[in-house]
């Protein structure tokens, strides 16, 4: 008779003190986890406050500080990439690598949490992000110090009245609407990137990083 698949008998409770014990085994290894991350973040905001500080809100890198700052931020990527449990032998690419001299990187669907640290450990591209997560601590600095594509978005949205109409202000920015929209402010913006990596020339900027998922937003 064939034994019945794994998964099909279900997760049978763990007895509670054995519960107790992992929980007491794994506090210690959570709280310097926790630790690590922290340190990371922490030594991301020094890096990247230090690289930006005498520049201009808007100014990319110069070509003195570019080399050690991507150098640093790699080495913080590292660390932040162990707090989660990915320990540097467990993060390998294969194939070509990213051409740093590309204008745009096209990536696969995001991972979550761990793209930030993934993409800094392969050379901090540009990111394409959504102008609101600049304002987040820690990630607005490492967004300006990436010269990252921010996207706009509106402040406000259309609201209707509460006869179910629209508002006077809404009807009024309705039939006026912006002269350019956040596509084509970020359109404009990676042709402008595009430019610079002509001719094969070294430019002061890293390529670009799009997501597919993230083009159509």
């Amino acid at each position: 008779m064939e034994a019945p698949h794994p998964f099909a008998l279900g997760e049978k409770s763990c007895p509670w003190l054995l519960k107790y014990a992992v929980a007491l085994l794994m506090a210690p290894i959570a709280l310097a986890r926790a630790a690590l991350f922290l340190s990371a973040m922490l030594a991301i905001y020094l890096v990247c406050a230090a690289s930006v500080a005498g520049l201009d809100e808007n100014a990319p890198l110069p070509d003195s500080r570019r080399p050690l700052t991507v150098a640093l931020l790699s080495g913080c990527g590292r660390l932040a990439l162990v707090a989660f449990g990915c320990w540097p032998g467990y993060f390998t690419t294969h194939g070509a690598k990213p051409d740093p001299g590309a204008s745009v990187w096209v990536s696969a669907p995001h991972t979550g949490v761990l793209d930030p640290y993934i993409f800094m450990v392969l050379g901090c591209p540009r990111p394409v992000i959504l102008e609101s997560y600049s304002k987040i601590p820690v990630l607005g600095i490492l967004l300006r110090c990436l010269a990252a594509l921010l996207v706009p978005i509106s402040s406000s949205s259309p609201s209707l009245a509460k006869d179910g109409e629209l508002s006077p202000e809404v009807s009024r920015r309705a039939a006026k609407p912006p002269k350019s929209s956040a596509a084509n402010h970020v359109r404009e913006a990676i042709l402008s990137h595009k430019k610079l990596f002509a001719d094969g020339k070294a430019v002061p900027m890293s390529p670009i990083a799009l997501f597919p998922e993230g083009i159509t937003h």
